[in-house]
């Protein structure tokens, strides 16, 4: 028995490294969330009387504006930022669910489209939580003969799959073009 749980304990570290040699942060969306916190209450008794709750909360953590920023434009490269924001509170807990990106060449003009969706998941959010920015790092290699970039953001949200409700089509958040 202890040569099994020995040998099963070298198989998960294996799985372990394997799993973590495949990650790398500039592939996934770095997430933070967007906190609340009680609203202030007010001076005197009011109709509840001097111990009542207070009647809702108030974000104290900005929302990222859906946007594409253009880091840098190196010869033949460029680097880009994708972020935004999504709503995620009390029992419709909400996060990325997949994200594609797509490229498509029209003559000199590429255009590089981005669609994240997202996910309903089973759960309840923490109470102090309202929602999540998301940002993304990118790097373009340019093909030869590209004198304009266009890129965009589209984003949709999918209902949980015990849902009937029907998924809504994709909506443009943001786009930016660049001449080179």
């Amino acid at each position: 028995m202890a040569v099994h749980m020995e040998w099963m304990g070298r198989r998960w570290r294996w799985l372990l490294l394997l799993g973590l040699a495949g990650c790398s942060t500039s592939e996934r969306f770095v997430l933070s969330p967007v906190l609340a916190e009680p609203a202030p209450r007010e001076q005197g008794q009011g109709n509840n009387g001097p111990g009542a709750r207070p009647q809702g909360f108030v974000e104290v953590t900005q929302r990222l504006a859906p946007a594409v920023q253009i880091t840098d434009t190196a010869a033949g490269q460029l680097q880009y930022r994708v972020q935004g924001n999504f709503s995620s509170a009390g029992l419709s807990a909400r996060r990325i669910g997949a994200s594609q990106q797509q490229q498509r060449r029209e003559g000199d003009h590429l255009i590089v489209q981005h669609y994240l969706q997202l996910a309903a998941v089973a759960g309840k959010e923490g109470a102090l939580v309202r929602g999540y920015n998301y940002q993304r790092d990118y790097r373009l290699t340019l093909p030869a003969g590209i004198t304009r970039v266009s890129i965009e953001l589209h984003e949709r949200r999918v209902a949980r799959s015990g849902q009937a409700a029907p998924e809504e089509p994709y909506r443009l958040l943001a786009q930016t073009t660049l001449e080179l």
